[in-house]
C-alpha cells in the first residue's frame, strides 16, 4: 500500500505500519519497506495513532482490488478522539 507520510516528505509503498507509543502525549506511526523504514506520522494520544491505523486498515480492506492507492497520513488536529 502506497503512504504518503505527515510531512509530505516520503511517499513509499509500505510493507508493514506499526504504532509506537512514547508516552500519554506521543505515538509515532512508522513504515517500513524494502530498503528502509521511517515516521510517516506523529500523534498526541494514543487513541489517535489508532484511529489513523484503523483508517490505514480500512482503506486496505475495502481498496485492495485498486490499481494504485495513496493513503494521506492526517495531521493530529484532524485525527477526531
Amino acid at each position: 500500500m502506497w503512504i504518503r507520510s505527515q510531512n509530505k516528505r516520503i511517499l513509499t509503498n509500505v510493507n508493514e505500519v506499526i504504532v509506537t507509543f512514547v508516552d500519554e502525549n506521543k505515538c509515532f506511526i512508522s513504515g517500513f519497506w524494502d530498503k528502509g523504514s521511517d515516521t510517516l506520522g506523529v500523534y498526541s494520544t494514543r487513541e489517535k495513532a489508532l484511529k489513523v491505523l484503523d483508517q490505514i486498515q480500512y482503506s486496505i480492506e475495502h481498496f485492495e482490488h485498486e490499481q494504485t492507492m495513496v493513503y494521506q497520513m492526517p495531521q493530529d488536529e484532524d485525527v477526531e478522539k
